[in-house]
């Protein structure tokens, strides 16, 4: 591991760190936050959550328009999306199955902030980086996502699963296409745009901290 990827590691530890002491915020809840019954329910609001949570949507749009600043492409590009949508099926099962973390909503919020300071700091993350942040983003997401599912019979559970991931990986690869050409049209603008996201990602990060969400 380079200097700069050290760089990364520390400043992402030390966020996640301060994220740990927060108060939780409030998982988001779609269906009016009734527990899906059955699985067209459970599609619809596996595609619906993503989008209501602000943090997520955030995390999600960020997430892929950083990996495709950064140069991440092909195998590699379509690798980090399925280590977070698996990793985020894993902590939504676990939760639904009656497992629980405290302070889940804000392991949400970390990794905003970690991806906030993916974009402001001067490197470029590196593959083992990428890696870590997809599974722990995915699972810290994952888990929260579970929240709406609690009690949730096996069919609407799974189909729910199914929503979660049609919904996550038409939105990375959306992004990821936006970021790809935004870097090769208009590579003059990749600096400001990535202080715009890093500032962006820190507000969302810092407001899913101190603002309960319902």
């Amino acid at each position: 591991m380079n200097q700069g990827q050290r760089r990364v590691v520390v400043a992402g530890a030390a966020l996640f760190a301060t994220a740990l002491g927060c108060t939780p915020a409030l998982a988001h809840h779609p269906m009016g936050g009734a527990v899906p019954a059955t699985a067209w329910h459970g599609v619809l609001s596996g595609l619906a959550h993503p989008i209501i949570g602000i943090d997520h949507l955030a995390f999600l749009l960020g997430a892929a328009l950083l990996a495709a600043w950064s140069r991440v492409r092909g195998v590699g590009s379509v690798g980090l999306a399925l280590l977070f949508t698996l990793a985020g099926a894993g902590g939504t099962w676990l939760r639904a199955s009656g497992w629980s973390l405290p302070l889940v909503e804000c392991g949400v919020a970390a990794s905003l902030l970690v991806l906030a300071a993916l974009a402001l700091l001067r490197t470029r993350p590196g593959e083992a980086v990428w890696r870590a942040l997809a599974v722990a983003a995915g699972a810290a997401h994952g888990l929260a996502f579970g929240e709406a599912v609690v009690g949730a019979e096996a069919t609407p559970l799974l189909a729910y699963l199914a929503g979660l991931a049609m919904i996550q990986t038409a939105l990375l690869v959306s992004a990821f296409g936006a970021g790809c050409r935004i870097q090769r049209s208009r590579p003059h603008v990749l600096a400001a745009s990535r202080r715009l996201l890093g500032a962006a990602a820190a507000a969302a990060g810092v407001w899913a901290l101190v603002v309960p969400i319902s």
